[in-house]
């Protein structure tokens, strides 16, 4: 797929996730290969049906996700959400909402492209206090459906899907580096890099996580020590080889 570009390249191999927040961490549970022009209704379709035996539903989307179609879909199929809302361009629109000192809760019809999606959305309004340097008052927007929580807390809410960057981040430590295009392949090293993870958080705070009163104190075992054990691990069992001899 094309985007920004970033480390010398505008194409990209893209890949959803869904995750679930236990006990204050956070397990991939599924992962989408992405297609060009695939619908992002589809992709949420995908990863929706492959939790949907353990009983999970979706809470907060990626921002990436704010579109008329999704809202709809979403909407269509009684889901709740919570989605911030992307400003685009520098017109009329959302931006209109941003006005007074308090956050509050008020309709919204989105447009695009013939369509139209009407929603609740919450104007959150935070104040920066000094914080890097800022002083002035900023305002979130976030579309949201069938979420029992108050205006004021929308934005601590959706701040805890903030962790898939780090997971997705953590992730990249692990996957196997390849130069193949082959998607399948590529697939394979990304479900490997949060199966992974997975399993070093599992570890992490069955355990190695120290009981004392009022919580769990994790002891020190960072990801890239457990991705060196494994790989001193399958040294040990196939060996080693520190050259490739060359066919002649």
């Amino acid at each position: 797929m094309r985007s920004k570009a970033k480390q010398g390249t505008t194409r990209f191999f893209a890949y959803a996730s869904i995750y679930v927040i236990l006990r204050n961490k956070r397990y991939t549970l599924a992962v989408k290969y992405c297609r060009r022009g695939e619908s992002l209704t589809g992709v949420i379709e995908f990863l929706l049906n492959e939790v949907a035996d353990a009983g999970f539903s979706v809470k907060g989307l990626d921002r990436q996700f704010y579109t008329v179609d999704v809202i709809n879909y979403l909407q269509d199929k009684k889901i709740p959400f919570i989605i911030p809302c992307a400003l685009r361009g520098k017109g009329e629109g959302m931006r209109e909402l941003f006005r007074g000192r308090k956050s509050y809760s008020t309709e919204y019809t989105a447009r695009s492209r013939g369509k139209e999606a009407t929603f609740q959305v919450n104007i959150v309004v935070k104040y920066s206090k000094g914080k890097y340097g800022r002083h002035s008052v900023e305002y979130f927007a976030y579309a949201v459906y069938d979420m029992d929580i108050p205006v004021t807390k929308t934005y601590k809410e959706y701040r805890k899907r903030f962790g898939i960057e780090s997971s997705h981040r953590l992730m990249n430590t692990a996957r196997a580096r390849t130069s193949s295009r082959d998607p399948v392949l590529r697939l394979l090293y990304v479900g490997i890099g949060f199966l992974l993870m997975n399993i070093w958080i599992y570890v992490h705070w069955m355990y190695l996580s120290v009981r004392r009163r009022g919580g769990r104190e994790p002891v020190q075992w960072s990801f890239k020590t457990m991705l060196r054990q494994v790989a001193r691990r399958i040294e040990d069992e196939f060996g080693f080889f520190d050259y490739m001899p060359l066919p002649y």
